[in-house]
């Protein structure tokens, strides 16, 4: 696979992940006591797509996560956070606990925490289109 595919194979992976995550993003915003239905769990599972292998970089975990590069996610977060990161990881590893069980209230720190992963994943595609753009 030459260099345009790779990139234009992670882009459209990760833009989708992005678009997904943000979707339930914008539901959770909406409803912030959460028991799960079968409708609300492929909803969260599209979140865990992206919290788990970025929680399980954050625990030192290999992750077997194809969809995401969550190395660089977990870098850029770590730079917006690098004075309280020590905190800041348990923060999100407890975020992706909270988030598998089958009834969770969100708060505002948590959105908070979404958003900064939103953020970072949309910086991630924000590269693989700038390197996409330049083969």
């Amino acid at each position: 696979m030459g260099d345009m595919s790779v990139f234009a194979s992670k882009f459209n992976r990760s833009s989708i992940s992005l678009k997904e995550y943000d979707e339930v993003l914008r539901y959770l915003k909406k409803h912030k006591n959460i028991c799960k239905t079968e409708e609300i769990e492929e909803k969260i599972k599209n979140v865990l797509k992206v919290i788990d292998p970025i929680s399980d970089v954050i625990e030192g975990k290999l992750s077997r996560n194809t969809v995401i590069d969550e190395r660089s996610i977990v870098r850029t977060i770590k730079q917006k956070h690098e004075k309280e990161w020590y905190s800041y990881k348990k923060k999100v590893i407890d975020l992706n606990s909270k988030l598998k069980k089958k009834r969770f209230t969100l708060t505002d720190k948590d959105f908070d925490l979404l958003n900064d992963i939103a953020d970072a994943l949309d910086i991630e595609c924000g590269y693989l289109f700038k390197r996409l753009s330049e083969v």
